[in-house]
């Protein structure tokens, strides 16, 4: 998803991972370089943990073709219908869009 129209400190629905879903891991890659005006950074989660796949990434970090862990916090089971969450702070984004890949089982 393109990450330059969502606002400033703000988290943005990415999609939704189902109830009891355990995610075992995944990757980000960076389709498009994240820019700003400003000192922006961008993590990667869920509600609630804002930060589970990737923690607050300051956009240099976030070049063309770079690709990401998603382990900070992972195993994580999901209680309930979860969004998936990209959130921005510090500064707007001019540019960017990063693929995130989340591979989890069907919990019971």
């Amino acid at each position: 998803r393109d990450l330059h129209s969502f606002p400033t400190r703000r988290s943005s629905d990415l999609g939704t991972l189902p109830d009891k879903a355990i995610v075992v891991r995944g990757h980000a890659e960076v389709e498009t370089a994240v820019t700003s005006g400003g000192s922006a950074s961008v993590a990667l989660g869920v509600v609630a943990n804002t930060d589970a796949f990737v923690g607050a990434t300051a956009k240099g970090s976030l070049t063309l073709n770079a690709v990401l862990a998603t382990s900070n916090d992972l195993p994580l089971k999901m209680s309930g219908d979860t969004p998936v969450l990209a959130t921005i702070t510090t500064a707007a984004l001019t540019a960017g869009k990063i693929n995130l890949f989340v591979e989890y089982y069907e919990g019971a």
